[in-house]
């Protein structure tokens, strides 16, 4: 016979046990109510966390896109020949252009005389045929002028130095073909005066090219033969009309 105390005991236990059900039930809801709080807040954060840097590019582009129009009504008033646009238009991009300059060069840019060169350069291109290469100039694509003063650099730059290179290889050549032709002058030289030489001492006396090698080419053996002034002057004399006589005959 089931007895007071057992029945107490199972409806403690069923108790017990409807409780644990009761609160994982609503655990579970609380866990499912709160992951779907968290999705719908990752799911908002971002499109209002875009919000902001979208409108901040769309005013950074209409800002350029403006300042591009602004460019070229300042080109336009060069191009209508107003003088005072014309300094304003130098006032206002000469520095960038120098510093634009400078970071195209690279290592050359510390070079102050060929960064006054290719801007120089670049300015005469502008001013060139009456602002032909200025007017190429498109406000309409947000690029700003002083981005377009920068490309005619790149180009004088690109320009310089294929110059600087053709002139380095002309240079070089020319090294190169006049050594050339020095040692050959000097070969030919050299070969020629001696086997003139030889051939002009074959026409002398054995005296008389003695006395050529010794007093007057220096190139033979001390003579012990002591020359009178009557002596000397008359071998002279003889050496020399036989030599304009050799020359006359080459």
């Amino acid at each position: 016979m089931i007895t007071s105390v057992q029945t107490a005991a199972a409806r403690r236990l069923h108790s017990q046990a409807l409780g644990r059900r009761v609160a994982t039930k609503a655990s579970k809801s609380r866990t499912a109510r709160d992951s779907a709080a968290r999705q719908t807040n990752q799911e908002q954060r971002p499109a209002i966390s875009r919000a902001p840097a979208r409108i901040k590019q769309h005013a950074g582009s209409a800002g350029a896109a403006a300042l591009a129009r602004s460019d070229r009504a300042l080109v336009d008033r060069c191009l209508a020949g107003d003088s005072s646009a014309w300094t304003q238009l130098y006032e206002q991009f000469h520095s960038s252009l120098l510093l634009s300059i400078r970071v195209l060069l690279g290592a050359s840019g510390a070079q102050r005389d060929l960064v006054d060169e290719i801007g120089a350069k670049v300015w005469f291109a502008v001013v060139d045929r009456d602002g032909q290469r200025l007017g190429h100039f498109d406000g309409e694509r947000g690029c700003r002028l002083s981005t377009f003063l920068a490309g005619l650099a790149r180009n004088e730059i690109a320009r310089y130095f294929r110059a600087e290179r053709q002139r380095n290889l002309r240079e070089t050549q020319f090294c190169r073909n006049s050594e050339k032709v020095m040692s050959d002058c000097q070969w030919h030289s050299e070969t020629g005066m001696s086997t003139a030489v030889t051939e002009f001492l074959a026409t002398l006396t054995p005296r008389e090219r003695d006395y050529c090698q010794e007093h007057l080419l220096g190139a033979g053996r001390p003579s012990p033969i002591d020359y009178s002034d009557a002596n000397r002057w008359q071998l002279n004399h003889r050496v020399r009309l036989k030599l304009w006589a050799f020359l006359d005959n080459l």
